[in-house]
């Protein structure tokens, strides 16, 4: 017997696991195992207005811990007595999880480019995420998820959405605090196609500790931005312009090597609710290879699970940076 999504939503969050997502045949080719894209070539330059020095490593156990207890606090396994799917807005549960949940597969175009790889993040695990965050918090009714920066310079090879009030792309204090809700602040998700951006270089940005200074002791010319530096620089850039303190960094095939929806949560549980003090720290998934599993085994730890956009995410090493 199957059920709804809303039947026990906490564990339909921790059980759906994102599908696999194929490449169409003229998509660019990738990397090729362990090595770099050499392909993400940002706008950004060195300025010395840039406030970003040191990035620090988020102890996994005390996140898992903290989680857990919000995941348990916060998410029913109750029957939440409404649809899968808001017959008003279309919003939905997108990710499969058989046999345990009723949930239709959503099929997407196979990418050959950043445009075709936005609908697998937009329609499937932050459609999915969108939906659970509203039927459990109904006072974020007026946020979602949206696709920006339509004037980004680099948009052909870096594009982001921002949970954000559906009204206005302008995300200023001012209006964060309308409506009685001036603890949240947007969320900003960026996405690289895995062409540009490897596991490799998702693994050497989450590794990073410090960015170079804007000119070096002794030098007359800025510091040179190495390709995990640009991309730390852009992500900075981002969300100080966007006034938010959390940010998630994807190709759809890194985010980690294990994934379960429950853990995308984690970074909105913070734009939502006053659970924790008012740090401004920003997260970032670090890669984790799977060790000592059967061929089975690592096969279903390769698959993304769709709690970690909920959560920003188990079983991985996060950091964070003040801003």
């Amino acid at each position: 017997m199957s059920y709804h999504a809303t039947d026990n939503l906490r564990c339909y969050l921790r059980e759906a696991v994102l599908p696999a997502m194929l490449l169409d045949p003229a998509a660019p080719q990738l990397p090729p195992p362990g090595h770099k894209s050499h392909h993400n070539i940002l706008s950004v330059r060195p300025e010395s207005w840039r406030r970003l020095e040191n990035m620090f490593s988020v102890r996994e156990a005390s996140i898992d811990q903290m989680i857990t207890a919000w995941i348990d606090t916060h998410i029913p396994e109750e029957s939440l007595g409404d649809e899968d799917t808001d017959c008003i807005t279309g919003e939905m549960f997108t990710i499969p999880c058989p046999p345990l949940f009723d949930v239709p597969i959503h099929h997407e175009r196979r990418p050959t480019d950043i445009r075709r790889l936005s609908p697998w993040i937009d329609n499937l695990p932050l459609m999915t995420v969108q939906r659970a965050l509203h039927l459990v918090f109904p006072q974020t009714s007026g946020w979602g998820f949206h696709l920006d920066g339509a004037e980004d310079k680099d948009r052909s090879i870096f594009q982001y959405f921002t949970w954000r009030p559906q009204d206005s792309e302008k995300t200023t204090p001012e209006l964060l605090s309308t409506n009685g809700i001036s603890s949240r602040r947007p969320v900003v998700i960026a996405f690289q196609p895995p062409w540009i951006l490897s596991e490799r270089d998702m693994k050497e940005f989450s590794e990073s500790r410090s960015f170079p200074p804007f000119c070096m002791p002794g030098n007359a010319f800025p510091s040179l931005l190495e390709s995990s530096d640009r991309l730390w620089a852009k992500l900075w850039d981002l969300c100080v312009s966007k006034n938010s303190s959390w940010f998630v960094l994807t190709s759809y095939n890194h985010w980690s090597d294990y994934h379960r929806v429950f853990d995308v949560l984690d970074c909105f549980r913070h734009a939502i609710t006053r659970m924790l003090p008012a740090a401004k720290a920003i997260l970032v998934i670090r890669p984790q290879r799977s060790q000592n599993r059967t061929g089975t085994e690592k096969a279903r730890m390769l698959r993304p699970r769709l709690g970690y956009i909920a959560r920003c995410l188990p079983r991985s090493q996060m950091q964070a940076f003040h801003v």
